[in-house]
């Protein structure tokens, strides 16, 4: 097969939503994003919702008996079912709209303006905190990890809180970041 028809066969299969995750919810994505339409294909773990079936995904949190309970607010996992769109947030940090650092120096500022920042992403997608099911909260240091942990307790829904992770590490992308914050919501 040459490279033509191999690029070839691609755009065809993205087009009918098989290439990405077997054709799957994925699949319709891009099948869509592909200006294609989201049929069933073999294999397709889609299921066609019925008339007045819940626009909404179904979402479980998974906590099993034999793993510890949530050092803080979130699940250690989140299973779900039915979803009609994914929102990938890139990391947020402190930086206002021309790319100035907020709170130079201050762990707070910089983790509420990082939350405010992931906040907008999530709203331009249709979303907000209630539907992130996967964070990860990026600290500089160990003594910030606690407060990591409290920044999330305090956006993330405490009856829905997402699969979070507290990554403690030297150092972000600019010297002067104390917090990021990256996150994955489904609607």
């Amino acid at each position: 097969m040459t490279d033509n028809e191999h690029r070839s066969g691609r755009r065809s299969l993205l087009k009918r939503g098989t290439l990405l995750f077997g054709g799957g919810a994925l699949g319709a994505i891009a099948s869509r994003a592909a200006g294609g339409s989201p049929e069933r294909t073999a294999g397709s773990a889609m299921q066609p919702q019925s008339a007045g079936a819940s626009a909404r995904m179904q979402r479980t949190a998974l906590n099993p008996d034999s793993l510890h309970t949530p050092f803080s607010r979130y699940a250690h996992g989140i299973q779900i079912e039915g979803p009609r769109r994914f929102i990938f947030c890139a990391g947020q940090v402190a930086g206002d709209a021309e790319g100035k650092l907020v709170g130079r120096g201050d762990f707070w500022a910089q983790g509420h303006k990082a939350m405010e920042n992931l906040a907008a992403v999530l709203a331009e997608g249709g979303a907000s905190f209630a539907d992130i099911v996967k964070a990860t909260i990026y600290v500089v240091g160990t003594e910030n990890a606690q407060a990591g942990r409290d920044l999330g307790g305090q956006y993330f829904d405490p009856e829905r809180p997402p699969a979070n992770t507290l990554v403690v590490c030297a150092g972000l992308a600019d010297p002067e970041f104390l917090v990021e914050v990256e996150a994955i919501a489904v609607i």
